[in-house]
């Protein structure tokens, strides 16, 4: 999600290319950088590598298809955010 949706594709892990001209989608809002950092929080809970791991009990699966809706809402909006950016950035396009 950072690297497609928030970053738009202008820098990826394992490639040499940034799309610098792809900046003019990048926006990062107050509420959806908190929902993203809440949502990360949460799910970093239950990561491998995080010892508190062992105390958290595990998302029911209606939780779980909770959480992807959450996230899908939250591309979907981030996406929304991207096109308003990128209307007030006109001149920022490529040249046809």
């Amino acid at each position: 999600m950072v690297e497609e949706v928030i970053f738009s594709d202008i820098v990826r892990r394992g490639s040499d290319v940034i799309s610098t001209q792809k900046l003019r989608y990048v926006t990062l809002p107050d509420d959806l950088a908190i929902r993203f950092h809440d949502g990360l929080t949460r799910a970093n809970t239950h990561s491998h590598d995080n010892p508190a791991s062992d105390s958290v009990a595990v998302p029911t699966p209606d939780e779980f298809e909770a959480h992807l809706k959450e996230l899908d809402t939250l591309i979907a909006d981030f996406k929304k955010a991207k096109d308003g950016a990128e209307a007030g950035r006109l001149q920022m396009r490529p040249k046809a």
